[in-house]
């Protein structure tokens, strides 16, 4: 399963947090300052689940894991 179908699953956190939720992600990734941005594939599937847990203030990794993003 390739990363971006796997991203395309995360529309659960507007449906069922809020819109903040998605808010939140998306300042937290415009705030990011650019040196500190993932440079391969690895490591921005490690931020996206780290800042989507942050942003909806629970632990998504299980989800994550069941939707073919593994955490490390």
């Amino acid at each position: 399963m390739s990363i971006t179908s796997s991203i395309v699953k995360y529309p659960f956190i507007y449906f069922k947090y809020d819109t903040s939720s998605l808010s939140e992600l998306h300042k937290a990734y415009r705030e990011k300052d650019k040196a500190t941005l993932p440079t391969n594939d690895e490591q921005k599937v490690q931020m996206f689940i780290l800042m989507t847990s942050k942003s909806a203030k629970q632990n998504l990794i299980p989800f994550s894991d069941k939707k073919g993003l593994n955490a490390i």
